[in-house]
């Protein structure tokens, strides 16, 4: 008896390649592409780790009508936004900002907004979470 996930047929020669990141081009800004980290076992780990406190806040104060909580919740929701951009965002080009090449730390602080919001999402959705997920 044969088991064909034994066999060699089908299986490419020499090693297979991995990519730790993928390049996607912006939807928003033509020319403007930007690198993100691919999910593996041990970054998932590391994001979960660093999102398990922001997101009980979020919940805690989502779960209020008061004016003050909805404030609380959005601030904690952009601290959520800005934690997957560090994490997953390894680079960017095609984007000048105040005439420099921009990078994470220059998007965050003087870029575009929707350009950030953009890769926010593409990083969420690398990282396999729905809509639903993320407000969580």
């Amino acid at each position: 008896m044969k088991f064909s996930w034994r066999s060699d047929k089908g299986r490419p020669e020499g090693p297979v390649c991995h990519e730790s990141a993928r390049v996607v081009a912006s939807k928003r800004y033509p020319g403007v592409r930007y690198r993100i980290a691919r999910v593996s076992f041990g970054r998932r780990t590391a994001l979960i780790a660093r999102i398990r406190e922001l997101a009980g806040r979020a919940e805690y104060h989502s779960a209020d009508d008061s004016s003050e909580d909805r404030i609380e919740a959005a601030l904690v929701e952009r601290e959520l936004e800005r934690l997957y951009v560090e994490w997953g965002l390894e680079g960017i080009e095609g984007l000048q900002i105040d005439g420099e090449p921009a990078t994470g730390a220059t998007l965050l602080e003087r870029g575009p907004e929707d350009l950030f919001r953009e890769i926010s999402q593409a990083i969420q959705q690398e990282c396999g979470l729905s809509e639903d997920e993320r407000k969580n």
